[in-house]
């Protein structure tokens, strides 16, 4: 008589998959799991239906080269939360057949949370290509920052808590811009491109552009590292429309309207900014 604990045998194809499985599955806890109706809410009858992103291959300008670009449709905030729940959800139950040692329906379980995972990084692949334009960083090519970035954002898929409410567009900048930061070369500066056209972070984001959406909430005091003089020169300098300010300032301008010299105003700025960069590693 076999045992009841005795493991189910798999074919060869089957082991193969059944070994690209973590042995320990983490997944983002919600209370909605431990409900009798979790499993038709999310994958049976009752589950919504998704619009899946639609791929677009772009002709695009990096470093003066064109090159073509896959970049995917984004998801609706609705169905984005929809599909973290369902991601968590089936790695909750992946954990729960694995410790039942029910092998064949925990690889069934786990290929069908990769693919929502799929879908979800597919459509914020746009976010990762736009936020690497905003960085300019000597010894790293635009193409490892890519990677750097497509890297963060995998991480950013398995650690967002939809749950709280936050968008995960702005969890995942915060997650890639920090990434990039910690590329640790001695003979690097990192330099964050205020001034340029954030067009292509609107249309990926549907909303105003997440890194400044950053950089505003530290210029406004939410986030307090800057000095109020600080503030004022970099807004007027990069432009910001902050604080009823119109358009880009020169430190001769600046040195007018703050009292200051130019070569003063300068290495305000320049302090300010050093700050900034400090405060996005540490931003929740």
């Amino acid at each position: 008589m076999i045992a009841a604990t005795s493991k189910t045998v798999l074919t060869v194809g089957e082991q193969k998959a059944y070994d690209q499985i973590p042995k320990i599955v983490k997944f983002i806890p919600h209370s909605s799991f431990r409900r009798p109706s979790a499993m038709d809410s999310y994958f049976g009858s009752e589950a919504r239906e998704i619009k899946i992103p639609k791929p677009r291959v772009t002709a695009v300008n990096v470093d003066g080269v064109k090159e073509n670009h896959v970049f995917y449709t984004t998801l609706s905030a609705e169905d984005e939360l929809e599909l973290f729940f369902r991601y968590n959800y089936a790695k909750y139950v992946l954990r729960k057949l694995m410790a039942q040692q029910k092998r064949r329906e925990a690889i069934s379980w786990f290929q069908r949370a990769q693919r929502i995972r799929a879908i979800i990084i597919q459509a914020n692949l746009g976010l990762v290509f736009a936020m690497t334009r905003r960085f300019r960083m000597k010894g790293v090519t635009f193409h490892e920052l890519i990677a750097e970035g497509n890297f963060a954002l995998v991480r950013s898929v398995e650690k967002f808590n939809a749950a709280r409410g936050f968008k995960f567009s702005t969890y995942a900048c915060n997650v890639i811009a920090r990434s990039f930061m910690r590329i640790k070369r001695p003979w690097m500066q990192l330099e964050i491109d205020l001034t340029s056209d954030v067009g292509e972070l609107e249309r990926h984001n549907d909303d105003e552009a997440i890194y400044r959406e950053i950089a505003q909430q530290i210029l406004e005091g939410e986030i307090n590292c800057l000095s109020e003089i600080e503030a004022r020169v970099i807004i007027l300098h990069f432009g910001l429309p902050l604080n009823g300010n119109k358009g880009k300032k020169t430190f001769r301008e600046i040195s007018a309207v703050i009292g200051l010299s130019r070569e003063r105003a300068r290495q305000i700025e320049e302090a300010g900014l050093k700050k900034m960069r400090t405060a996005m590693l540490d931003y929740p």
